[in-house]
């Protein structure tokens, strides 16, 4: 707002400068006019004079040759003389009777002043122009001089700022008018987002929505691409200790379940269930900074780790008399670490082992394909399966299609994510021994 007055404030300025100039230049044109009628009416009441020079200023014939102009006018604003080359008036218009002359300067043959100057209390233009004027006795240099009260010309000027002060004031009051519709309008998205903000703050939204601006929308994107990744890695680490938690429960429940061993027997129970919660942890800590397992390890072989799963789960769930068989197909290699195997063969054979037939059968193999090599575990029991209905939520996390059971149901998300983490995929199949078929495929 400062800037637009100043701007309007130095505009008036301009135009009144302008204006001014043009009234002056105007001013000189008229008044040359006057001069050069003057001039003429000068040269005509000569031609009617007889004799010397002194009759070329004849006052009757110059004022019968003036019968029309202003200059013979008492009342009127504009006045004429005629100097010789001394300075002295020896001619001066009826109108110029009663007031005394300006001090006047001849000039030479040709040329010209325009100026103004200060008569008692009333500021006049003046402009005169040198002559020489030949006669047959003899050439006398003259200056004609015509001057004019400056009243007029400041009235118009004074009636041209009246003018332009109210259409400034006006335009000024406009122009504020629309520079605030404008800002106001050109605000109203930051306005919106300021209230989505809040509405964020106060958890009634999760995002930004709609559109905005071209200007404004980018910063809204790369906002909004913030907050997701800030949810993301929220969620992340909630997942990772819930995974966590969910993966100490299998040794904690094998020891929970071992107290009707000698002590030999549970010492190196615990020592080997101990041993894995410490493989778990560091595991989980590298899936919670790196979000998966490394792709590049050199294996480990799989029958060792599912030989040890099965023993602490026998040992653990010995009250529910299950079987486990495990088929290997010589020596298999799982191509990643041990602790993810553990994880993921673990929690399948704990959910059969729960949840499953009396009998459970978990199948190694290396296998090929068009992409390469894989490995792949199955796992499967002789139970009652899971309805169709159920499969496809079996791997969320959350899901429990047992609720008369102990957990979280974060165990088969759990694998699945990790599994997908490995590049592999699992999938849940009927048996056709009558219970659940989860095969699991991690490319080599």
């Amino acid at each position: 707002m400062v800037t637009l007055v100043c701007f309007v404030l130095g505009a008036s300025w301009v135009l009144d400068a302008a204006f001014g100039a043009s009234v002056e230049r105007s001013a000189a044109s008229q008044l040359q006019v006057h001069v050069y009628a003057l001039l003429a009416s000068a040269e005509n009441a000569a031609g009617r004079a007889s004799g010397d020079s002194a009759k070329l200023v004849d006052n009757a014939k110059l004022v019968e040759a003036l019968e029309k102009s202003r200059l013979n006018r008492t009342d009127s604003s504009l006045y004429g003389y005629v100097i010789d080359e001394k300075g002295q008036p020896i001619w001066r218009s009826t109108s110029a009777l009663l007031i005394d002359p300006p001090p006047l300067k001849p000039l030479p043959q040709g040329s010209t002043r325009f100026s103004s100057v200060e008569v008692g209390d009333e500021d006049y233009y003046v402009y005169g122009l040198g002559t020489f004027w030949e006669t047959r006795a003899r050439t006398r240099q003259f200056t004609f001089v015509v001057m004019e009260s400056q009243a007029n010309y400041r009235a118009t000027i004074a009636a041209f700022r009246s003018t332009l002060s109210y259409w400034l004031l006006g335009l000024t009051v406009a122009l504020c008018l629309i520079v605030y519709v404008v800002t106001r309008w050109g605000l109203l998205p930051l306005e919106r987002l300021k209230a989505q903000l809040a509405r964020m703050q106060s958890g009634e939204e999760d995002q930004v929505a709609g559109q905005y601006p071209r200007e404004i929308q980018q910063v809204v994107d790369h906002l909004n691409t913030l907050l997701a990744y800030e949810r993301k890695q929220r969620e992340k680490y909630k997942n990772s200790l819930a995974d966590l938690a969910h993966s100490l429960k299998t040794p904690l429940a094998v020891m929970q379940n071992a107290s009707q061993l000698d002590d030999s027997q549970l010492r190196t129970l615990v020592d080997e269930q101990t041993h894995q919660m410490n493989v778990i942890v560091q595991q989980q800590l590298r899936r919670a900074i790196n979000k998966g397992t490394a792709l590049w390890s050199k294996g480990v072989s799989a029958r060792p780790v599912l030989d040890r799963i099965r023993a602490a789960l026998h040992k653990g769930y010995a009250h529910k008399g299950k079987s486990c068989e495990i088929i290997s197909e010589g020596t298999v290699r799982f191509p990643r670490e041990e602790a993810a195997l553990y994880e993921v063969a673990g929690n399948l054979l704990e959910n059969a082992y729960k949840y499953g037939g009396p009998n459970i059968w978990v199948t190694l193999s290396e296998n090929e394909n068009d992409v390469g090599g894989f490995f792949r575990i199955i796992v499967e029991d002789d139970g009652e399966g899971i309805p169709a209905w159920q499969k496809r939520v079996v791997f969320e996390r959350g899901a429990r299609l047992d609720s008369s059971m102990p957990g979280q149901g974060i165990g088969l998300a759990m694998v699945a994510e990790l599994v997908n983490d490995l590049g592999g995929t699992i999938r849940l199949e009927y048996s056709v021994k009558g219970g659940a078929r989860f095969v699991v495929e991690v490319p080599a």
